[in-house]
């Protein structure tokens, strides 16, 4: 008897199984086919949704949109990268020791996954009436909703100082660390530029340089923090200012606070107060720049939207992330602003009864030079400016206080892009126990 039906079918499950192998990820593929065999159906039915932008709130919005409409939704991505990265992971690339993130993510795989049209372009006009956009390449396309999650800008903020963007800056960064290393300079200042932006990053970069001169035996360094904040990463409430209290004596971190930078002299920051802060070496973090499209009101240049994001003034089209007029720009709360304009679409597509508003919780893993700290508390808006913790709120650990405990904490895109059931998993919050006193000693110290 012929073997040949036997061969084939172990053959099949070979190619099976090494198409599993590459894609580590079974059942996304196989969710993804049948969405997109369900898409096809009913492509002519389905609600067309514009996002533009491939960052962490367009990524989030498509991904939470998926979940709630499923295949009532026709998804097109508008972005001008084939990868989205993680700036936030980029802290701690200047430093060898250091916890490493997989920062890169491959939009064309996540568009083919999801079940999206990929447009390689740029988001320049929208015209509301028409509900049609103009992209760089002259195409207008249609929508029934528009997401506008272009993200904002990054400038340096601090003439004089060496601004820390992301991987950009990495190398800029080491030579600092060489200068520290070799006596070139015998103190830095790391430089808050103001309120809007995101701190967690500045007091990393400060940790892990103490941390790392510290392993490397260099003594005699002044590390300094110049912020306008009135106490430590002060947005996450006392549970934080609690927690860093140890970690800043023990890597002999000074924080300078209520002050804000006005300029750079040699071997100075100088404050606007007229005071000044000893600094051989400053880094300053870049500070939000707008980049709005035409056609959409915007307060001093980004655009103002409702709890559920959207736009005030244009009928169908929403925004989420750096670009709107939130007071603090932030990977997490871009991606909770994606996920209340998801609920906000769906609702008004039918599928969804009653949308949630957004109601940001700020989490942060602060990376430190040793085990990190897991950072968490819910917030309101004070004002149309300012963002506050509320009271009893705030939470410090040392177990991570959410899952998966991911550098960017958004509730579709960290389980995603980290967990083996991307397409049934959300980041959920975890109680974890409360700092001691006492941390872990920080990296080895060098022989």
């Amino acid at each position: 008897m012929s073997r040949a039906p036997e061969r084939l079918e172990q053959r099949a499950q070979r190619a099976n199984l090494h198409s599993v192998h590459v894609l580590k990820r079974p059942e996304s593929e196989a969710v993804a086919m049948q969405s997109r065999k369900h898409l096809r159906g009913r492509a002519e039915r389905a609600r067309h949704v514009v996002v533009a932008g491939g960052g962490i709130a367009g990524l989030e919005t498509v991904l939470a949109l998926r979940r709630l409409a499923g295949d009532h939704v026709r998804l097109t991505l508008v972005t001008r990268a084939a990868l989205m990265v993680e700036r936030p992971a980029a802290v701690a690339e200047p430093f060898p020791r250091a916890i490493a993130f997989n920062s890169n993510h491959d939009v064309r795989a996540f568009a083919h996954d999801q079940g999206v049209d990929l447009v390689f372009d740029r988001l320049v006009e929208v015209h509301g009436p028409g509900r049609t956009v103009l992209l760089a390449s002259g195409r207008r396309p249609s929508f029934d909703a528009l997401v506008i999650a272009t993200g904002a800008g990054l400038r340096n903020a601090l003439p004089g100082a060496t601004t820390f963007r992301g991987r950009t800056d990495v190398i800029a960064m080491r030579g600092i660390l060489d200068d520290l290393r070799s006596g070139r300079a015998h103190s830095i200042a790391f430089v808050l530029p103001g309120m809007s932006s995101w701190p967690l990053p500045l007091y990393e970069l400060a940790l892990m340089t103490g941390a790392e001169l510290s392993a490397d035996r260099i003594e005699g360094v002044a590390i300094t923090v110049v912020t306008p904040e009135p106490e430590p990463l002060a947005i996450f409430g006392p549970a934080a200012r609690i927690a860093l209290e140890p970690l800043l004596a023990e890597r002999a971190v000074t924080v300078r606070t209520g002050a804000l930078a006005a300029g750079v002299e040699p071997g100075r920051v100088i404050l606007d107060d007229g005071e000044w802060v000893a600094a051989d070496r400053v880094l300053a973090l870049a500070a939000p720049s707008p980049r709005a499209p035409i056609g959409v009101p915007t307060d001093d240049g980004f655009v103002p939207v409702d709890e559920y994001g959207r736009v005030v003034g244009l009928d169908g089209v929403y925004a989420a992330g750096d670009v709107t007029a939130r007071p603090l720009k932030q990977g997490g709360l871009a991606a909770q602003q994606g996920d209340a304009v998801a609920q906000a679409i769906a609702a008004e597509m039918g599928v969804l009864e009653q949308p949630r508003p957004y109601r940001p919780v700020i989490r942060g893993l602060l990376l430190v030079g040793g085990p990190p700290l897991y950072l968490r508390a819910a917030l309101r808006e004070h004002d149309a400016t300012t963002l506050e913790p509320l009271p009893g709120a705030s939470r410090a650990s040392r177990e991570a206080l959410w899952w998966p405990p991911a550098k960017v904490a958004a509730g579709y895109l960290a389980p995603y892009f980290s967990t083996a059931s991307p397409h049934s998993a959300k980041l959920h919050d975890r109680p974890g126990r409360p700092t001691g006193t006492r941390w872990q000693r920080p990296w080895p110290v060098a022989r």
